[in-house]
């Protein structure tokens, strides 16, 4: 996993308060999201998939809404979240 420079900044504060190098937070956090990781909550896996549910009118209707905002929005990314359709602008990394 690589670690933004920016906010490395922060490591020698951070290890001081928790006790523990930074390479053992970024470890443990990669170590729980591969291992622990839910996925038995998330029935689609794509938008499509998720679209299937409903009627073709409601089905065009949400993906040009899509596609006016990624118009738009040149860095949107499209995904599922909670089980519903979602779009982002992802941002810069920071701290």
């Amino acid at each position: 996993m690589a670690i933004n420079p920016i906010c490395s900044a922060y490591f020698p504060v951070s290890e001081k308060k928790h006790v523990q190098p930074m390479s053992y937070w970024v470890d443990r956090m990669a170590d729980l999201r591969e291992n622990y990781g839910s996925t038995s909550s998330q029935k689609y896996d794509s938008v499509d998939q998720y679209l299937q549910q409903f009627d073709e009118t409601k089905q065009d209707t949400v993906r040009l809404i899509f596609k006016v905002m990624a118009s738009k929005y040149r860095n949107m990314e499209l995904a599922i979240a909670g089980n519903h359709p979602f779009c982002w602008d992802p941002p810069t990394p920071r701290c």
